[in-house]
């Protein structure tokens, strides 16, 4: 059995390139494992506008007065 070719811990730290037949002089920095979230992002509030007297927008908390 061949292990296909591709990138490779070195066991440095680093990664080397396996072209399938043997190590290369090619390395790269490993990239760091990706850190679970400890705490999720909080959710931005959902904005809220202020209401004016007498308005009447979509955005007015105010219910309308009955005519």
């Amino acid at each position: 059995m061949t292990t296909p070719a591709g990138w490779y811990d070195d066991g440095s730290g680093s990664l080397r390139w396996w072209d399938g037949a043997r190590w290369t002089a090619h390395v790269r920095a490993a990239a760091p494992p990706a850190a679970a979230p400890s705490d999720p992002a909080p959710e931005a509030a959902p904005s809220v506008s202020a209401a004016v007297p007498g308005d009447r927008s979509p955005g007015s908390r105010r219910s309308p007065r009955p005519t």
